[in-house]
């Protein structure tokens, strides 16, 4: 959603106050996987952890520093590699509707990059000076981070110009630097058409606002709704249906991209009023979300639901009293022991912990990362195969090391200053 129209909607008060403090925290954070998943900071460190899925990473260097051999010694020569950080030029489209902007000749890996993507990565850099406005695009591609080639889209939405500039990679495009009538561009392409949701408003109110398919090549632009979809929206893994929450009228609908169908969500199913990082896609038609309140032990819970979107019921009920590690993950660590659970499974497993506290740090829908903070120490878990592996950061490395979680190819990127690292996670030893 754009949050620049969000003033101009009718909304509760609470609501917006509520979104605005999503936005500042979720700036720092990357959507990649089926949900939004936050970066969180420790007070005391800046060791940042953001999690991110992304497939056909191949890299192919040798380490040849300290820190390089440090990630070698932990988790295996064959099994760390560097990445080159170099520039590229996409020769790419030349659609009379697109600009280019020529990648820079250096990449800086810094504070005002964020991680984007849905089955891909895009590292997305922001003007410094201009913190809303994307300045550089950069893909992991054939042992080089790489910086990609921008192009432009330009149109008109009831003679209102609005465009937008994009990367593609395989079948995902990643758009920003929204202008004009463009509330948001949808992951998730076809051959050479996009979803993307356009808005109107009058005296400072958004009045309309309807989903289209927009051909990137021909420029044609085709309304698939009405234009009363004043709301967020919520794309399935391979955007064959939409979540919409009409937060305002208090209820969730589906919308069917193919059969251009929207069908109303009963509020006992889909609460009226949850964000969207309390939705969580299973598939295109089923998701988890939260349900309703229960007591035990004088505690109040929430149970959680899995939905199926195309009769519109709750399939299944979960009651779990444990802390939540991600939307289907949960832990309780009592007496040195970490023992996590997959809430639609029921499974568990344990592990002996020698500190005497461990907090999640961040999480996928296959992978975990705790850490104690005053040892400098995490755990990375592969939470499919209920492996893990214990690492002790260097205390001087501790403050400017970044890591990415890569969950399909199941890798991890690791960055410190302008060295970058891609690590094997396949086999975690214990």
């Amino acid at each position: 959603m754009n949050l620049k129209k969000l003033d101009t909607i009718k909304t509760p008060e609470n609501w917006k106050r509520e979104l605005l403090e999503q936005q500042k925290i979720t700036k720092e954070s990357s959507n990649t996987n089926f949900m939004k998943i936050k970066r969180m900071k420790w007070a005391m460190a800046s060791l940042v952890l953001i999690v991110v899925c992304t497939m056909g990473i191949t890299v192919g260097a040798d380490t040849s520093n300290p820190f390089g051999e440090f990630l070698q010694s932990v988790f295996g020569t064959k099994k760390v590699q560097e990445v080159h950080l170099e520039t590229t030029s996409n020769i790419g489209e030349t659609n009379a509707h697109k600009e280019y902007e020529e990648p820079g000749a250096e990449i800086q890996l810094s504070n005002n990059m964020e991680i984007v993507g849905r089955n891909e990565t895009f590292i997305l850099e922001y003007n410094k000076e201009d913190s809303e406005k994307v300045k550089s695009v950069y893909c992991i591609k054939n042992s080089q981070l790489t910086s990609e080639q921008v192009n432009r889209f330009q149109g008109k939405y009831d003679d209102k110009d609005f465009s937008f500039d994009y990367v593609i990679k395989n079948n995902e495009i990643c758009g920003f630097n929204y202008n004009g009538a463009v509330s948001e561009v949808f992951p998730v392409m076809e051959e050479r058409t996009v979803y993307a949701a356009l808005y109107q408003t009058k005296e400072g109110t958004v009045v309309k606002e309807t989903i289209v398919k927009i051909n990137l090549d021909t420029n044609e632009i085709i309304k698939l709704s009405n234009d009363k979809m004043i709301c967020n929206f919520v794309l399935s893994p391979n955007g064959k249906t939409l979540l919409c929450n009409f937060r305002s009228k208090g209820y969730w609908s589906v919308f069917d991209l193919k059969n251009k169908a929207e069908k109303k969500i009963k509020k006992s199913v889909i609460n009226g009023y949850a964000t969207t990082d309390e939705i969580v896609f299973v598939d295109d038609y089923h998701i988890l979300t939260l349900g309703k309140a229960f007591t035990k032990n004088k505690t109040e819970y929430y149970s959680k639901y899995l939905v199926n979107l195309k009769s519109g019921k709750v399939e299944k009920e979960y009651f779990n009293t444990q802390i939540d590690i991600s939307f289907n993950w949960t832990y309780m660590f009592n007496k040195n022991i970490l023992t996590i659970e997959n809430v639609m499974k029921g499974s568990k497993f344990q592990i002996n912990i020698q500190e005497r506290k461990v907090e999640p740090i961040i999480a996928s829908e296959k992978y975990a990362i705790f850490g104690d903070k005053s040892n400098k120490i995490i755990y990375i878990i592969n939470l499919e195969k209920e492996e893990w592996m214990k690492v002790k950061i260097p205390n001087k490395k501790w403050e400017n090391m970044e890591v990415y979680l890569m969950s399909k190819e199941n890798k991890m990127l690791i960055t410190l200053n302008k060295k970058a690292y891609i690590i094997d996670l396949s086999n975690l030893k214990k």
